[in-house]
């Protein structure tokens, strides 16, 4: 069999993660940056098999800052075969879909990152369950976006989803720049307390960390990605001052029940959100037996946490006859057997079922 080969255009943290990933599932990758350092440390860290663009490409990744996104495109396409497919990793998409006529074509995004950068961060494992966007058009071809869905998926790990590129602006405006927006103003006016204060960022705990984690991220990136999306964004951030304005005149009015109508609101939402969806080739059922004694579940779930395995789901199938059961666990396939090596451990029966065999 023919060795497949894909070109990662662009270097950084998304592109060095592709190409490991890609480089790690069988294929050939050849990468380009502008900055030859770090087109050197790819190659001397294993993420590329060679420095340079390769026109016989079965695929092609445009990672590059989203204002340089239309020109790589436009080049990857005029110097590949007519087979390569072309596709980017832009946080905005609008924008480069309107400017690029090609059946070849498929716009992408990855909503998956890290705090880390450049081809030292690379880990990839950062698109495994991740959700990616694919913003096909009219003038796509269904064999181009059959082949990008299909190596995100089944090469990259990731659950692409169809969106239209004006959708996809918005959407993520809201979900992701907002956000980001957010961070970084409190971390501006924690800088500009500290200053006075010095107290002040010794005191900052689990909330404001976590409210401020994506502000640590390279800020390289940004200034394209809002400039880019600035209708969404500003439409965003004008409905978030109009709740925080409304959230300060209850305040100032002692609102008492007004204000937990919205903390219970924003609860039951936040428990709302999705879990990350796991697809059925990379989990695993371990059935282990459990006596009919108060706390036996606990246990169970207890060795699952301390190992830091997450579980997808649980059910109980009782035993009628001596009053035991047996627990069906669903959890990722990759820490299956570390899970059953420690419930033996415990004393208890385990054993393993792929479910992709059932």
């Amino acid at each position: 069999m023919a060795s497949r080969s894909a070109t990662v255009i662009g270097l950084g943290l998304i592109g060095s993660s592709i190409a490991k990933s890609l480089s790690e599932s069988g294929f050939t990758v050849y990468g380009v940056d502008k900055n030859s350092d770090t087109a050197d440390l790819a190659k001397e860290l294993g993420l590329i098999e060679s420095i340079g663009f390769n026109a016989e490409s079965e695929i092609v990744f445009i990672s590059t800052p989203v204002e340089e996104a239309v020109k790589e495109v436009t080049y990857a396409l005029s110097n590949s075969n007519s087979s390569t497919v072309v596709t980017d990793v832009a946080g905005v998409k609008s924008s480069i879909v309107s400017q690029v006529s090609s059946e070849r074509f498929v716009g992408g995004h990855p909503m998956a990152g890290s705090e880390l950068s450049g081809p030292k961060g690379a880990d990839s494992s950062m698109f495994k369950n991740a959700t990616w966007v694919l913003t096909p058009t009219s003038k796509t071809s269904s064999e181009a976006y059959l082949k990008v869905r299909d190596i995100v998926s089944n090469n990259l790990g990731a659950n692409p989803i169809n969106l239209g590129a004006d959708e996809h602006d918005q959407f993520v405006a809201l979900v992701s720049h907002l956000p980001h927006i957010v961070a970084v103003m409190l971390m501006d006016i924690a800088s500009e307390i500290s200053k006075e204060e010095a107290w002040l960022l010794r005191l900052a705990a689990g909330g404001f960390r976590d409210m401020t984690r994506i502000a640590a991220g390279s800020p390289n990136i940004w200034p394209g990605v809002l400039i880019e999306n600035k209708k969404s964004v500003v439409n965003a951030v004008d409905l978030l001052i109009y709740r925080l304005t409304a959230v300060k005149s209850l305040l100032e009015q002692s609102k008492r029940d007004n204000l937990m109508t919205l903390l219970q609101n924003a609860q039951e939402t936040r428990l709302k959100l999705p879990k990350t969806y796991v697809k059925a080739e990379f989990l695993s059922e371990i059935r282990v037996g459990v006596k009919d004694e108060p706390g036996e579940l606990v246990k169970v779930l207890s060795i699952a946490r301390d190992l830091d395995i997450n579980i997808e789901d649980i059910e109980i199938s009782h035993t009628l006859e001596d009053g035991s059961g047996v627990l069906l666990i669903i959890i990722d396939s990759s820490k299956s057997i570390l899970f059953i090596e420690s419930l033996e451990v415990n004393g208890y029966k385990a054993n393993l079922v792929d479910i992709k065999e059932k």
